[in-house]
């Protein structure tokens, strides 16, 4: 019926007579489908929809998304804190490093006191 009202826009005798259908509800459906007609438009889906479409559809793996898009979705406090606590551990390393500190053997303190 959606079909024969958008094709060629038949009176209301015609869709009654061709369709199983009251003339109160065929009117009814004729104004439904005359307003859906003109307010959807078709819109074509962008390449990358129709690629993740595919994929999920197949059952293709994707690769796991990257660090740097992970870090990226994390909000912006997290990003900040995160970023401290990696530059705070960083300098941690360098200065043991420098002091010479991660060279040396510990002495366990009750052989110090001996």
């Amino acid at each position: 019926m959606t079909e024969a009202i958008i094709a060629d826009d038949p009176g209301l005798e015609v869709i009654v007579s061709r369709y199983p259908v009251a003339p109160g509800d065929a009117a009814g459906y004729r104004r439904l489908v005359q307003r859906l007609h003109s307010t959807l438009t078709p819109v074509e889906p962008s390449l990358e929809f129709a690629r993740r479409l595919e994929q999920d559809l197949l059952g293709v793996r994707q690769r796991p998304p990257g660090l740097l898009w992970r870090w990226r979705r994390l909000p912006a406090r997290l990003q900040i804190a995160a970023g401290a606590t990696l530059a705070g551990g960083f300098v941690l390393l360098v200065l043991r490093i420098f002091t010479g500190e991660w060279r040396r053997q510990r002495v366990p303190e009750e052989a110090n006191i001996a």
